[in-house]
């Protein structure tokens, strides 16, 4: 099992994203079982693509909100690394054995955290 954690969303268009596609891609084609860890698109957060993983692909996701609102942004970072946390302890709890791919510092941290090396 590989992993790939990106904080992005997987359907937007960025080079993060299209980095993920492709070595998930040729993960899958090369037999490897493919789980992506990514957060849930926002409200109002428009997918401009019409690329589709391929349905061997488990997708994880989890809430990070964002807000405008200078106070609350504290308490959103603090509510999201916690859901990435937990998606990340239930993943080592199903797959102790992957390998995690994490294109995103919170992903290391929270992978770390949860038991992968």
């Amino acid at each position: 099992m590989i992993i790939f954690g990106t904080r992005g969303h997987y359907q937007s268009l960025g080079g993060v994203e299209n980095s993920i596609r492709a070595l998930s891609d040729t993960a899958i084609g090369q037999g490897f079982p493919v789980t992506l860890v990514c957060r849930k698109a926002m409200p109002g957060e428009q997918l401009k693509d019409s690329w589709q993983p391929q349905s061997s692909v488990e997708c994880s996701q989890y809430l990070d909100e964002k807000t405008v609102k200078l106070m609350f942004q504290p308490w959103n970072i603090l509510r999201g690394g916690r859901n990435l946390f937990r998606l990340y302890e239930a993943l080592i709890e199903k797959y102790p054995q992957a390998i995690v791919i994490a294109r995103h510092h919170f992903h290391v941290l929270a992978a770390h955290s949860a038991g992968f090396t």
